[in-house]
């Protein structure tokens, strides 16, 4: 196993940009999904076929919600950490 060190800074910072990009415009795209669902019930659509889609749906938002949100706690932390130990490292 080697002991070298291959790691670009502006790489890390581009990957996590990217992943905060992709975060947020997630969490937007959840949002306007979830809208969407909720005006199909005021549009008309609310049998029963409607209560099994929404407890469907919701339990899958909230599993994609849930990932995102460790995304954000963990990996976008790890990233930073991982850029300002590439700085003193290189100090």
């Amino acid at each position: 196993m080697s002991d070298q060190i291959s790691i670009n800074k502006d790489t890390v910072i581009e990957v996590r940009k990217r992943i905060t990009i992709f975060l947020e415009e997630a969490e937007e795209t959840l949002k306007n999904a979830e809208r969407s669902v909720y005006d199909a019930e005021l549009e008309g659509w609310n049998d029963h076929r409607y209560k099994e889609f929404l407890d469907m749906y919701l339990d899958i938002q909230q599993n994609i919600t849930n990932e995102l949100k460790k995304m954000d706690e963990d990996i976008v932390p790890y990233l930073r950490k991982l850029e300002i130990s590439i700085d003193d490292f290189f100090e």
